[in-house]
């Protein structure tokens, strides 16, 4: 979808993608629920926007109750009626002091 989201044709995605596994690679290999297994003990945060065009904002609901489900230690902070990377531009103070105090509580001094 990230090809015909940025107005090239989608059967580029599908040429790439077969070039790939040609040459041995599967560009599907990692989902981001690898990611969270991979996490260990480290803590997660997720902002999204629940109005979000390119990531629908399910995604971000359905990884944090994943993660929990493995114990992860994961927080969402969701952005009412903001698009993709609009929390930022909408709420700059809230984005600002939930990136501060995720970052301030989980790298040491």
């Amino acid at each position: 979808h990230e090809v015909e989201y940025q107005g090239f044709p989608g059967f580029l995605w599908r040429a790439a993608y077969w070039a790939a596994r040609v040459r041995g690679k599967d560009l599907m290999a990692v989902t981001p629920t690898d990611g969270i297994e991979r996490m260990g003990s480290r803590p997660v945060q997720v902002l999204h926007g629940t109005a979000d065009s390119r990531v629908a904002y399910h995604n971000a609901t359905d990884l944090v109750a994943f993660a929990k489900t493995g114990g992860l230690k994961v927080t969402l902070h969701s952005f009412e009626g903001a698009d993709h990377i609009e929390g930022l531009l909408l709420e700059p103070q809230r984005y600002q002091s939930v990136l501060v105090d995720f970052f301030s509580a989980a790298l040491p001094n």
